[in-house]
């Protein structure tokens, strides 16, 4: 027991760590966006606990009050665009970048692991052989 706790074997500690992590994949793309955020807010201890713990309740609608009446009024004008833009980039990417990931497959791949989706056109200028062709998804 002493020799876990001096070399870092903790069980407790990984588990702890271990839920907190699955709690914060289990948020909505805005809300732990937020949660990411407010370690750096240039804001008062109470109210990164009080944000934090309504993320925690994950009750919208007082997470929403807290944020318009006690936290954004102490923030500078950078900090606010930030946080009303948050999640919205998260969501959805255009054609082109997705064309860009590995979830793209591309003429030359062969794998059987990949599921196809459909298709999506490629303009002329942008495609290999200069004339409108699809891509998979």
């Amino acid at each position: 027991m002493v020799f876990g706790k001096i070399f870092g074997g903790d069980k407790k500690r990984r588990q702890e760590a271990e839920e907190a992590e699955n709690f914060r994949r289990g948020l909505e793309a805005p809300m732990r966006a937020l949660l990411d955020l407010i370690f750096d807010m240039p804001v008062d201890r109470t109210s990164k606990m009080l944000l934090r713990q309504k993320i925690i309740e994950r009750d919208k609608s007082e997470l929403e009050r807290v944020l318009q009446n006690a936290i954004l009024p102490k923030l500078d004008a950078e900090w606010q665009a930030r946080i009303k833009d948050l999640g919205k980039t998260e969501a959805w990417m255009t054609v082109d970048e997705f064309r860009e990931t590995p979830m793209s497959l591309r003429a030359k791949d062969k794998r059987v692991d990949l599921l196809d989706l459909g298709r999506f056109p490629i303009p002329a200028d942008k495609s290999q052989s200069k004339e409108l062709s699809y891509g998979q998804i």
